[in-house]
């Protein structure tokens, strides 16, 4: 598999990680009809391009936490490390950003190549201000945060849990699990109305979960 690898032009290997990066965790790639390696595939690109920042990051979602990977540069880097490493290289990277702090404890700071230290909450939203449309962030956040805390994101907007569920469906409006995710935390009499102007209540989120994904494991249970 190097040797396929080592024959394809680069800048494909690079559109194959651009376009999965946030494909299933250990499941194979497919690079012109052939099944590699996620981990291999991220290691060819270093080698030839060891600045490249979504290597690391996609690299880093393929590494098991307390875990490290031998780099082409000789280095052993685990997977904090490997974000860390991308957003050196790519300062913008928004999953980075993310996936940093889905590994980050409460009241755990982690600091950053530019050297911010930033705690759970704040790498969340630094994910959001690379991306407005990162779909994963606002999830997490309304997952995490208390129920009567308000957010201040860095364009000004003031969201509460409610409204970063909102924002989550926003950027994809597909997703089964975020319509039943959001309906556990919606209070039995309220109403929210989603960016397409429709209101939903508890019953109409777990409606559309059913909807969207009939197999849903808990799509039914309180619909």
């Amino acid at each position: 598999m190097a040797e396929f690898l080592a024959s394809k032009d680069v800048s494909t290997l690079k559109k194959v990680i651009e376009s999965t990066m946030t494909s299933k965790i250990g499941a194979p790639v497919s690079v012109e009809g052939h099944s590699v390696s996620k981990k291999e595939l991220c290691l060819d690109v270093l080698r030839r391009e060891p600045s490249w920042g979504l290597a690391f990051c996609a690299l880093g979602r393929e590494v098991p936490k307390g875990e490290t990977i031998k780099l082409p540069d000789g280095r052993d880097m685990g997977k904090i490390d490997l974000y860390l490493e991308a957003i050196r290289h790519k300062p913008d990277c928004d999953l980075a950003y993310r996936n940093i702090a889905m590994n980050v404890g409460e009241g755990q700071t982690i600091k950053l190549p530019d050297g911010r230290s930033l705690g759970k909450t704040d790498l969340y939203l630094e994910a959001i201000r690379h991306n407005r449309n990162c779909g994963v962030a606002y999830i997490d956040l309304a997952l995490s945060i208390g129920e009567r805390r308000t957010l201040t994101l860095h364009d000004g907007r003031k969201l509460d849990r409610i409204g970063l569920y909102v924002e989550a469906l926003r950027c994809d409006p597909g997703r089964a699990s975020w319509y039943y995710d959001f309906a556990v935390d919606l209070p039995k009499d309220a109403t929210a109305t989603l960016h397409d102007g429709r209101k939903m209540t508890e019953k109409d989120l777990y409606l559309e979960c059913i909807r969207l994904d009939p197999q849903h494991p808990q799509s039914d249970t309180r619909a």
